[in-house]
This record gives C-alpha cells, sequence and structure tokens, in this order.
C-alpha cells in the first residue's frame, strides 16, 4: 500500500535559531505474510525489502530510500548503491 505524507527537518543554525524543510515523500506498507513465507528469514526478507527499495527510488528518483522492518531501521543511499 502506497500513502502520501510529508517528512520534515529541523536543523541547528549557527546564530542559535531553528531552520526547517519539508517535503512530500511516498510511503509504502507491507506484509510478510507468515502462511506464504514462512519459510524465510527476516534476513532474507531485509535483502528483498532492500531491492525492492532500489527498485522504487530509481523509478521516483530519490536519492535516500528509509526502511524499516520488525525491529530494524536503515537506510539506503543512491550515491552509495552499486549501478
Amino acid at each position: 500500500m502506497f500513502t502520501r505524507a510529508e517528512v520534515t527537518y529541523a536543523w541547528p543554525r549557527a546564530d542559535g535559531t531553528v531552520g526547517s524543510d519539508r517535503e512530500p515523500v511516498a510511503l509504502f506498507t507491507g506484509e510478510a505474510v507468515h502462511a506464504y513465507l514462512g519459510q524465510l528469514t527476516d534476513n532474507v526478507i531485509g535483502e528483498m525489502l532492500n531491492e525492492l527499495a532500489v527498485e522504487l527510488g530509481a523509478a521516483l528518483g530519490q536519492e535516500c530510500i528509509y526502511v524499516a522492518f520488525a525491529d530494524r531501521t536503515w537506510n539506503l543511499d543512491a550515491g552509495a548503491r552499486e549501478v
């Protein structure tokens, strides 16, 4: 499932004030249904999510993709990925 959302960034400025910005994002949510995928380990599912994230990121022109699965969250940087 895809949902439109917005991410907000904040950072400290040298003068003590706070800068901020925001941009639209697409959230992809899904499930690894145990009845169909119960034989897959969490590591294998994580690898599959990475592959899906890379494809979605390329299609959407994203430089950075954030992935969350189970109790872990990580990001994939387009500049650091192999082509």
